[in-house]
């Protein structure tokens, strides 16, 4: 029986489709965030909201407000941009065919805290990081398998 060199190219192209979309989340969030201070309609909602809740905000002011969303936006900017690392570093350790076990345990790991971090806003990476996992641990096993 011949052994043929495992290819992991539809991994490779789940990994991109995840990079581009948290990339788009992270530039999304980071435009979101420089409307969060001058946007008039978004002050006046968080007016309104903290009218309506009454004592059920414990006297949280405005500016505070906008600070905590303001917060949130930078942190899922951060966790973004290094779900996109682990992707770039993951595409790069694919193509050399180094260490592919721990790359997809990696990607696997990555889909799921960066699901629950992002508050599902990143889903669709996600999603696409850990199907690409997913297929490289079968790869893996189905090479190891056959050399073996």
């Amino acid at each position: 029986m011949e052994i043929k060199e495992i290819k992991y190219t539809v991994s490779i192209i789940l990994i991109v489709i995840g990079l581009l979309s948290f990339g788009v989340l992270a530039m999304n969030s980071y435009s979101m965030l420089d409307n969060l201070e001058t946007d008039e309609e978004f002050k006046g909602y968080i007016e309104d909201t903290l009218e309506n809740a009454g004592d059920k905000t414990r006297s949280a002011t405005m500016e505070e407000q906008i600070d905590f969303f303001s917060n949130s936006v930078l942190f899922i900017i951060t966790i973004s941009v290094i779900c996109v690392l682990l992707g770039m570093m993951a595409i790069i350790f694919l193509s050399k065919r180094k260490k592919v076990k721990l790359v997809g345990i990696l990607l696997t790991v990555i889909a799921v805290l960066s699901t629950v971090l992002t508050l599902g806003l990143g889903v669709i990476a996600s999603i696409a990081y850990l199907i690409a996992g997913v297929i490289t641990l079968l790869k893996h096993r189905k090479a190891q398998k056959v050399v073996g």
